[in-house]
């Protein structure tokens, strides 16, 4: 709205000048607050259904090698959070990934060309990523990891601020749905061919030139960078536009100073530094594996550059075009709820009592402060924090 729709045909501008004086406090929030339908929120079940999205969010159940090992160490009771659980998924995720890298050398007879060095420090990498996994993002029926926990809450701070609790269980069936392990699993699938296939389009003698068993597993860590990387990034977009389709309670005159607002904001531009360094390290980890002399290395440079720039950027605007849709919804209802106030008071100032008049006054000026209020930072802001965070593998 960017004028007053209504003012003039009720006459009520009429012989008025605003002030600039805005009260504050209990006296303003009484101008709006009634005419907008009573939340429900802060009931039990609507921070189960906060606390249900959030646990799906924070868990690392859409991956598939953190699934498979977690139900063989389910399997063989094996108690979660323990030493033996850290050492149990550690050795059976290097042994998988080793038995497939040693069958495929067996079956075309390279034994002497194995790399054992670099491989050795490939499946250390994996190792870790096995053990630390769990302990970062834990199964749906445990509490999810301080860690984790506020990585979330930080990027989902909108999240609490939904107006109905019909539309969070609408988000619970949402995350449920976009957390099936399929969902990830083919995002990490379409990433390895899209970045093989690149290779071989780029040379195609070069990965002849690799042994097989390196192949293998350069196609596992191609799958996690896709599975953990690129579709844990689209994840939180998707999640994050599902939610822009509902009506928020933010603080006003400006939706967009709230702290849950900003907070969003300032969660996407850490969650790009974040992919930026994870970026930079599967990409070292793909040439040390080939060698750095290997004519793949340019190829997988650029896939890892370009796809995680484009995931990067693209999920920096997406996240701050929905963020800026949600704060214009709010800004409407408020803005909505005094035009309402504005007509109704429907005669001249002159003909108002004083009581009447400064009521007036008081929602006409709220009125043109919230439409004059600020969104979300501009494109060009969102994309030099998203640089930022793709400082370290440009370098």
């Amino acid at each position: 709205m960017s004028e007053i729709p209504g003012a003039s045909r009720s006459g009520v501008w009429e012989g008025f000048a605003p002030d600039t004086d805005l009260p504050s406090g209990p006296d303003q929030a009484s101008v709006i607050d009634a005419g907008l339908e009573s939340s429900s929120r802060h009931s039990k079940e609507y921070d189960v259904l906060v606390e249900d999205i959030r646990t799906r969010l924070a868990s690392g159940d859409t991956l598939s090698y953190f699934r498979f090992e977690d139900w063989l160490r389910r399997k063989f009771g094996i108690a979660p959070l323990r030493a033996g659980a850290a050492v149990f998924v550690g050795l059976v995720g290097v042994g998988i990934r080793l038995g497939l890298a040693l069958a495929a050398t067996t079956l075309v007879g390279e034994w002497a060309d194995i790399p054992w060095v670099r491989w050795t420090v490939i499946l250390a990498f994996f190792a870790v990523v096995d053990v630390v996994t769990p302990l970062m993002n834990r199964p749906l029926d445990m509490a999810s990891s301080p860690a984790a926990r506020q990585l979330v809450e930080v990027w989902s701070a909108l999240l609490p601020t939904v107006e109905r609790k019909s539309d969070l269980r609408d988000l619970v069936e949402f995350t449920r749905r976009l957390s099936r392990l399929t969902v990830s699993l083919a995002a990490g699938m379409v990433v390895t061919v899209v970045m093989l296939v690149g290779c071989w389009l780029f040379t195609p003698p070069a990965l002849g030139g690799v042994p097989i068993g390196s192949i293998v597993l350069l196609v596992f860590l191609l799958e996690e960078f896709g599975e953990g990387v690129v579709f844990g990034n689209y994840q939180q977009s998707a999640f994050i536009i599902h939610e822009a389709r509902y009506d928020h309670h933010l603080f006003w005159p400006s939706p967009a100073d709230s702290p849950q607002v900003k907070s969003a904001l300032k969660g996407g531009t850490r969650h790009g530094f974040i992919t930026g360094i994870w970026i930079t390290f599967y990409l070292a980890l793909a040439v040390w594996l080939v060698s750095w002399g290997s004519p793949l290395v340019l190829p997988l440079a650029v896939g890892f550059i370009v796809i995680g720039y484009l995931t990067t950027i693209s999920v920096a605007l997406i996240n701050r075009a929905s963020i800026q849709k949600i704060v214009e919804r709010s800004r409407e209802r408020w803005l909505t709820v005094l035009q309402d106030r504005i007509d109704g008071f429907g005669r001249p100032v002159p003909d108002l009592s004083h009581e009447e008049s400064a009521r007036l006054r008081e929602s006409i000026d709220l009125h043109n402060l919230i439409r004059d209020a600020p969104s979300t930072p501009t494109t060009t802001r969102t994309l030099i924090h998203t640089a930022v965070g793709l400082i370290i593998p440009t370098l």
